[in-house]
């Protein structure tokens, strides 16, 4: 399916060995839902990496994605509260973290049928404007999606640095630096060689560069936890 808004935070870590039961128990049992329940979040996704398919070699080992109403939810009110003061649980098992990629993002296309249990994520730089990209993408998603029964969506992200860059506690409690990357893509499906066939051919490195892209990162990963909005009224 669509994402569900037109916004999204995503994000790449890795997770020192010692810290794994602090990270899952925290991950599942507190942080999504408590970003979940900020007005505007309407769905919380986290990803483990799969194993290598077609080439591709994923790190760091998880990916989480929020989808929110758009932008203004990442910029403003409750969300930046949070930020602002971790819980003890957070302060506790975000030093864990390493490899840490985190973008704030406007949500420029999505097109899809479904959710995959399987997402390739691409995270890359644009020399010059989005235009190109933007306007290939319709005709890419379409002909990904009609070719490979088991790819169903495909979606793309351009990140507010400014927002992305903001230093905030819970930042700080990471004791780690943040990469944000500039543009994200996202594929989704139901079986990783499909989605690794669509990034190796329609978002190849030269069809990429072709369209100014630079710096490109790759990662396949598996399905892991899903909690939405309608999920805290159950």
């Amino acid at each position: 399916m669509s994402l569900f808004g037109q916004g999204a935070v995503t994000i790449w870590n890795g997770i020192r060995e010692e810290g794994r039961n602090e990270f899952f128990g925290w991950h599942n049992r507190e942080h999504i839902l408590e970003r979940v329940e900020v007005p505007g979040f309407n769905r919380g996704r986290r990803y483990i990496a799969a194993p290598d398919t077609g080439g591709i070699t994923t790190a760091p080992e998880f990916f989480t994605l929020y989808e929110v109403d758009d932008i203004h939810v990442l910029e403003e009110g409750l969300y930046l509260e949070r930020l602002a003061a971790p819980t003890e649980w957070t302060r506790r098992a975000v030093p864990f973290f390493t490899d840490t990629a985190r973008s704030l993002t406007h949500v420029v296309f999505t097109s899809g049928l479904g959710q995959g249990g399987i997402t390739g994520t691409l995270r890359f730089q644009l020399s010059g404007g989005p235009e190109r990209l933007t306007d290939e993408l319709p005709q890419i998603a379409d002909r990904a999606l009609r070719r490979n029964y088991q790819v169903l969506g495909i979606h793309y992200c351009r990140t507010n640095m400014e927002a992305s860059s903001v230093e905030t506690a819970e930042r700080r409690a990471r004791q780690s630096s943040t990469e944000v990357p500039e543009e994200v893509l996202l594929i989704e499906g139901a079986d990783p060689g499909a989605v690794a066939e669509v990034m190796n051919t329609e978002f190849s490195d030269e069809a990429l560069g072709a369209v100014g892209a630079c710096a490109i990162i790759r990662g396949l990963y598996r399905h892991e936890i899903t909690i939405s909005r309608d999920d805290l009224s159950k």
